[in-house]
C-alpha cells in the first residue's frame, strides 16, 4: 500500500529561554561559536556590531603591560579553539583593545595596540590561526562603553573586544570552504519526546520532524524512501516549508512546518524499512533536480527511480554522520557531535523502522 506523508498540528508546552554572556564568567568555544554563525548576531556587550566584549575580570592585563597574564589564558584558550574551529575557519576577526581615560591619548593609543597584538600572537601561536584572518586595532580611549571618571566606569572601558569582519577572501560564499550541518531527527512517542536513533522503531501511532542548521549557506535535499520505493522529497518542498534552496548559515530548519513542536510527519501504508538521506552541498544538485522534478512535491512509487536517486547521492565524495541535539531521550546516543567536512559534497543515511 502507498505509504502516506502527512502532516499534524499538536499542542504541545513549548519553553524558552534567554541567555547572556555574563561578566566576568569564562565564555565557552561554544558560545562564541554560536554568537558568530547567527545571520545577524547583535553586540554580545553593547557595541551594536557583531562583536564579543571580554573586561578585565575574563582578559585581564597588568598595569602599563601589554604582556599577556597567565589569569587571561582560560578565556584565551576558548576563544582560540573558537576562532580555529572548522566551523569559523571562513571569517575574518579585528581583536580591539581599549582602555580607560587616565593617561595622554598617545600612550593609551599605544598601550592599546599592543595589547591587541599580543593577543593576536597568543591566538596565532597557539592555536595555528592563519594571520589573515585576525587585525589587531588598538583604539585607545576612543571609543569608551560607559562614560565616567570612576574606577567603575575605567574597569568597563579596559576591555578587549573580537569583532567579526566577514568572509576571508579564499572562502568565496557557497562554493568553497569547509560544510558544517546540525541534524537531527525528532520523535514523539506516548510521554516521550526526544533525537530518534538508527534502527529505531516507529508506528502510525508516532510522529517525527526533522531538523538542521547549516553553519555556511549552501544546498540541502532530503528525501525519504520506503521498503517499496516510494520517495518523497521532504526538502525543499513547498508542501511541508516555506522555506527553500539555497538554505542561509546559522538558521534552524523544522520540516514539516518551519517551527519546532508545531507539524509533524506520521507513517501510514507500507510498513518496513524506512530511510531519509540527507544530501549537503556547496553547489545546486543539478543531477538530483533535473532527474527528479516530478516529485517535487507530491511522492512517487518507483523501484527504478528509488535506485537511481540512491546512485546519484552515492556518487557524492562523503558519506556522513548524524549530529544529535538530545532532549529528554529514550535512549542516549552514540554519534559524534557535529559533521564537518572539507569536501564540496556530502550525504548520512539515517535509518529506522515503520511497523
Amino acid at each position: 500500500m502507498k505509504k502516506s506523508f502527512l502532516v499534524i498540528l499538536l499542542t504541545l508546552a513549548i519553553f524558552y529561554c534567554l541567555w547572556g554572556l555574563a561578566e566576568g564568567k569564562i565564555i565557552t568555544k561554544q558560545e562564541i561559536i554560536d554568537f558568530f554563525i547567527q545571520p545577524d548576531p547583535k553586540s554580545a556587550g553593547g557595541t551594536g556590531e557583531a562583536t564579543i566584549v571580554f573586561d578585565l575580570n575574563q582578559i585581564p592585563f597588568d598595569y602599563d603591560s601589554s604582556a599577556i597574564n597567565s589569569r587571561a589564558r582560560a578565556q584565551l584558550d576558548e576563544i582560540g579553539k573558537a576562532l580555529s574551529s572548522q566551523i569559523l575557519s571562513y571569517l575574518e576577526f579585528e581583536i580591539g583593545g581599549h582602555t580607560d581615560s587616565r593617561g595622554t591619548d598617545e600612550y593609551n593609543q599605544v598601550l592599546s595596540e599592543k595589547r591587541a597584538q599580543s593577543v593576536v600572537e597568543y591566538l596565532i601561536q597557539n592555536f595555528n590561526i592563519k594571520r589573515e584572518r585576525l587585525k589587531a586595532k588598538g583604539y585607545g580611549e576612543s571609543d569608551p562603553l560607559v562614560v565616567g571618571e570612576n574606577e567603575a566606569a575605567w574597569e568597563k572601558n579596559r576591555r578587549v573586544e573580537i569583532k567579526k569582519l566577514g568572509r576571508t577572501p579564499e572562502s568565496g560564499g557557497i562554493a568553497s570552504g569547509s560544510l558544517s550541518l546540525d541534524l537531527d531527527f525528532i520523535f514523539v512517542k506516548n510521554e516521550w519526546r526526544g533525537s530518534m536513533y538508527e534502527g529505531m522503531i516507529l508506528t502510525e501511532d508516532d510522529y517525527y520532524q526533522v531538523y538542521f542548521k547549516p553553519y555556511q549557506n549552501c544546498y540541502v535535499y532530503i528525501y525519504q524512501i520506503d521498503s517499496a520505493g516510494t520517495i518523497d522529497k521532504l526538502f525543499p518542498n513547498s508542501r511541508f516549508s516555506s522555506q527553500g534552496n539555497p538554505v542561509v548559515a546559522g538558521r534552524e530548519y523544522w520540516i514539516p512546518g518551519d517551527v519546532k513542536d508545531k507539524l509533524f510527519f506520521y507513517l501510514g501504508g507500507q510498513s518496513g524499512e524506512e530511510k531519509i538521506y540527507v544530501l549537503t552541498s556547496k553547489e545546486k544538485a543539478q543531477d538530483i533536480e533535473a532527474s527528479f522534478s516530478a516529485i517535487a512535491t507530491e511522492p512517487i512509487q518507483s523501484a527504478e527511480k528509488a535506485d537511481e536517486l540512491i546512485g546519484k547521492i552515492a556518487l557524492r565524495s562523503a558519506k556522513g554522520v548524524r549530529t544529535t541535539k538530545p532532549k529528554n531521550l529514550e535512549k542516549p546516543p552514540v554519534l559524534p557531535p557535529e559533521m564537518v567536512t572539507d569536501t564540496k559534497d556530502f550525504f548520512v543515511i539515517f535509518t529506522f523502522q515503520h511497523e
